[in-house]
């Protein structure tokens, strides 16, 4: 195993780039490149680390939709629809077991403060 590990050196990291949502430029990185892992070979590196998370992403929702799809999800779990023209966002998705992570912005895509619930429906 150490003969891999030393035939790996010397190595270099890629960063979280890939991880960056929406796009892998969204923090400032210039986009991976062929040319780009060229020129990190060329500089004598052997190996490079591309740590990413794989991940689809389920829905989005910008204010409120008042569709009796909504409405009746509400309905089913005891809480209450929004308005009629809230600004408020909501989402149905059917969700295989796992582990899940929500992600908010504003509508301008800046952070902002959220509350997630997430409730069973049948």
């Amino acid at each position: 195993m150490q003969a891999y590990v030393d035939a790996m050196q010397p190595g270099t990291n890629l960063g979280n780039t890939l991880d960056a949502v929406p796009t892998e430029t969204s923090w400032g990185n210039p986009p991976t490149t062929q040319a780009m892992i060229q020129h990190i070979a060329a500089q004598g590196f052997k190996s490079i680390r591309i740590p990413v998370t794989w991940m689809d992403q389920i829905g989005q929702n910008d204010n409120w939709p008042s569709d009796q799809t909504y409405r009746d999800a509400f309905t089913a779990t005891g809480e209450f629809p929004f308005a009629d023209g809230s600004k408020d966002a909501a989402l149905v998705a059917t969700l295989k077991p796992g582990v899940y992570t929500a992600e908010a912005d504003d509508a301008s895509g800046g952070e902002c403060i959220a509350i997630v619930e997430v409730y069973e429906y049948p």
